[in-house]
């Protein structure tokens, strides 16, 4: 799909022939903008929601060089989410902080955005709203105002939180009914068990297979790789019934540990589960030799921020979300 605009500019889907073009104009930007949120230009060309690019929208200068970025992923709510809850299409919206004609990129890259987004939605169940939306640390001043100056608004921010690895970690136990194990996700029935758990502890955010075993495919989740280490703890009741997990793995570039996608199901929470896996992913992160570890958590969640608080994590950096309903 290519299109073409009144600047000296060209629009196209993302091909895998890009995947050069991509990581430079990445660095690029990670370069004027370090703590941005991104990862390496592989992901964009081979994440199934981005349907062999479809969803990827690049702009390029006379020279062939990508400018500017934009992929979209659709995130459907599930049926047991709240009716409150919209669904989501998730932009990243970039536009290269070096080139003289920023913001000709930003503008170029928005409407096949939102004529796309609007194509996804018109797949989605139809009962509730969906809102286009996009998370950017809140360094990402120009990029955040472009979507402000353009209808978006925004709706909530998350931490970014950081524990230093060898800080003493307590020992903190499950209910006694409940086991603790390693669990590396390694056949398709389990991870079928840990996907339907997930989407019981967070119905307004489902998780895919496809999407699941795309980190499990990773280097950051794969145990045959140098920088892999990825591992489900999770907590087991008598019946073998997963009740609450936590992913832990390192950081694309190896620098720190990631803690994430933290659940428990509503019958067992307020029992210490949480404080229990999260001082066992210490512990994981400290066996592979990390010296930090990091996790995000949304602004609202105060209960899971006093939590990660109480576990010796800090507040490092914030996130913002901006969002606009489409129609």
């Amino acid at each position: 799909m290519e299109f073409m605009s009144t600047y000296p500019f060209t629009l196209q889907n993302h091909t895998p022939s890009y995947l050069d073009n991509l990581a430079a104009f990445l660095e690029r930007y990670r370069a004027a903008c370090p703590d941005a949120k991104l990862i390496s230009a592989g992901f964009y060309t081979y994440h199934p929601a981005l349907e062999n690019g479809q969803n990827v929208f690049c702009v390029l200068d006379g020279e062939g060089q990508i400018r500017g970025f934009a992929p979209l992923f659709p995130a459907p709510v599930g049926d047991d989410a709240a009716p409150s809850d919209p669904h989501h299409i998730w932009m990243i919206l970039l536009a290269d902080p070096t080139f003289d004609e920023v913001a000709q990129v930003r503008e170029l890259l928005l409407g096949p955005v939102l004529e796309r987004a609007r194509v996804l939605a018109a797949h989605f169940p139809s009962n509730r709203p969906t809102r286009l939306a996009s998370d950017m640390m809140i360094s990402q001043q120009a990029d955040i105002a472009f979507l402000e100056q353009h209808g978006f608004a925004r709706y909530d921010s998350m931490y970014v939180m950081q524990r230093t690895a060898s800080d003493p970690i307590a020992e903190i136990l499950v209910p006694a009914e409940l086991t603790l194990r390693n669990w590396k996700l390694s056949s398709e029935l389990e991870q079928q068990q840990y996907l339907h758990a997930y989407n019981q502890g967070f119905p307004d955010n489902p998780k895919t297979l496809a999407t699941l075993k795309f980190l499990l495919d990773s280097p950051m989740w794969r145990a045959d790789l140098p920088t892999a280490g990825g591992m489900a703890l999770a907590a087991f009741d008598q019946n073998e019934e997963l009740v609450a997990s936590i992913l832990v793995y390192p950081s694309e570039d190896g620098f720190y540990s990631i803690t994430d996608d933290v659940f428990v199901l509503p019958a067992w929470r307020g029992r210490g589960i949480t404080k229990a896996l999260i001082a066992e992913g210490l512990r994981y992160a400290q066996a592979q030799s990390f010296a930090k570890i990091r996790l995000e958590v949304k602004q609202s969640n105060q209960p899971a921020i006093a939590v990660y608080r109480a576990m010796g994590y800090e507040t490092i950096n914030q996130e913002v979300f901006l969002g606009l309903f489409l129609k």
